[in-house]
């Protein structure tokens, strides 16, 4: 319990100082200027949670995004069955305050073995189609020692000009009850109005958010938010990805196998239908706060 309230504290203190400095005692930087998101943390990918940022950028010279110590380089073998690599090159940068940062999809032949500390107009290597990456984009993660999890680039590395907001495409109502065979057909919520029978619902949302720089991939958002009747009953983010009892979470809580259907749309609560009327509201943000909200109410079929 101790060590998951200083998880907790940790994270906090981590967004308090980014939104009161605006990084501007951290000196993080886009590893290329020319870079745009196309695919975002949490999110799903090949059956597992994406635990870093896919960058499409030109193939070219890749900057740190902080200056650090070289911990490591991995130079994959011609022959993968000997050194398997998904990543092709690799290099992971320690930084201070228990930070870590890999690149990955790095030419091989451009990593300096001679070189023990990067600063952040140096050079980590050459970014292009090496290992299982068709294209030339970089595979970038932070990790922080002390929590043991990796925290989602976009908290730390400088904002980019953003104004779109999340996308929610639909939400579904599906029964959890047992012994109940309309488990198999969920409701789909149109409109502010939606009728049910009593019971336990799963609600399940289809969304997506796009970055303005990413030329329209689309991404995760940020987090999800479920009030019911003006009461906060979920919320969980893509702030940080863990091995938790033996499994990677996000934010410590949730399996990929608990929060992602195979449809791609994303498990958040259940909620209790019963005699009274409930009024939801979803709001679905992105990693600047802005944010697309859904609101509808649930009204019980009538009994006799």
């Amino acid at each position: 319990m101790r060590r998951r309230y200083a998880h907790i504290g940790r994270i906090c203190f981590l967004v308090l100082v980014l939104l009161s400095t605006g990084l501007l005692l951290w000196s993080w930087q886009w590893p290329h200027e020319e870079a745009r998101v196309f695919s975002g943390f949490g999110q799903s990918a090949h059956d597992g949670y994406l635990v870093g940022l896919k960058l499409v950028a030109p193939e070219a010279e890749i900057q740190p995004v902080e200056g650090g110590e070289v911990v490591f380089r991995s130079r994959p073998s011609r022959l993968p069955q000997l050194i398997p690599s998904t990543l092709g090159g690799v290099l992971v940068l320690e930084h201070g305050r228990s930070f870590r940062s890999l690149y990955g999809h790095l030419d091989p032949d451009s990593l300096d073995y001679q070189v023990n500390r990067l600063e952040l107009e140096d050079q980590v290597g050459r970014v292009g189609p090496y290992g299982f990456n068709s294209g030339s984009s970089l595979h970038l993660e932070i990790f922080d020692l002390e929590q043991d999890v990796r925290v989602n680039p976009l908290l730390l590395l400088p904002r980019m000009e953003k104004r779109t907001r999340p996308v929610v495409q639909a939400v579904h109502l599906r029964s959890v009850n047992e012994n109940d065979s309309s488990n198999t057909a969920p409701v789909l919520v149109q409109g502010g109005v939606v009728t049910l029978p009593a019971g336990n619902w799963q609600i399940e949302l289809s969304s997506y958010d796009t970055m303005v720089a990413a030329g329209g991939s689309r991404i995760s958002p940020h987090s999800y938010t479920v009030r019911v009747n003006d009461e906060e009953r979920f919320r969980i983010a893509h702030d940080t990805a863990g091995v938790r009892e033996g499994t990677l979470r996000l934010s410590g809580r949730r399996t990929y196998q608990e929060f992602y259907e195979e449809s791609g749309a994303v498990r958040l609560t259940t909620v209790e239908v019963g005699e009274a009327p409930l009024e939801l509201v979803i709001e679905v943000r992105d990693h600047v706060g802005n944010v697309t909200q859904r609101s509808f109410r649930v009204i019980p079929v009538a009994t006799e």
